[in-house]
């Protein structure tokens, strides 16, 4: 379990903020995924205190990875909760089972606009980072637009952060 404060501290770092952008601009982008529900799990009340557990951080720091992609933070939300339990969760399990081994990449195949009149926006797919490399993709009309986010970076990368804060959240 860590605290709002030094979860905050660490996902800045992540993303290279300073203290005066951590205080506005990326402070704002945390609050504003608080309010559209992220992460998932309790909500504290005006002025509780809330300690994060792991898969909150990871959450978080999921949702800024794709924000640095430009997507939507409404968006965002709405794909962590959709995918978070039964696909997100397993990769980054297995993202930290394989520090300083091999990627654990996640390909998001999106449609975001055409997805109000098609039905079809987002979905997703792990890809061993061997087979990314050397792999011909097969083209296709769905995975014309792949995002793709590489979590065993993420998740060592923001361990590190954590670790240094006096946080170890990936024996939890």
């Amino acid at each position: 379990m860590a605290s709002y404060a030094t979860v905050e501290t660490a996902l800045a770092r992540l993303h290279d903020a300073s203290p005066e952008v951590q205080r506005g601009a990326f402070r704002g982008r945390l609050k504003h995924f608080q309010r559209l529900g992220l992460p998932l799990g309790e909500r504290p009340g005006k002025g509780s205190r809330i300690n994060y557990d792991a898969q909150q951080i990871w959450q978080l720091a999921f949702a800024l990875e794709l924000s640095e992609c430009g997507i939507d933070p409404t968006k965002i939300a709405q794909i962590i909760r959709e995918f978070w339990k039964d696909f997100l969760s397993v990769r980054v399990d297995e993202a930290i089972e394989r520090f300083g081994e091999r990627d654990e990449l996640v390909e998001f195949y999106v449609s975001f606009m055409s997805e109000a009149w098609t039905g079809k926006g987002v979905y997703l797919e792990a890809v061993p980072a061997e087979a990314y490399k050397d792999r011909i993709r097969p083209y296709s009309r769905e995975k014309r637009r792949i995002i793709t986010v590489n979590l065993r970076g993420m998740v060592e990368e923001l361990a590190k952060h954590l670790s240094d804060l006096g946080e170890n959240i990936t024996e939890e």
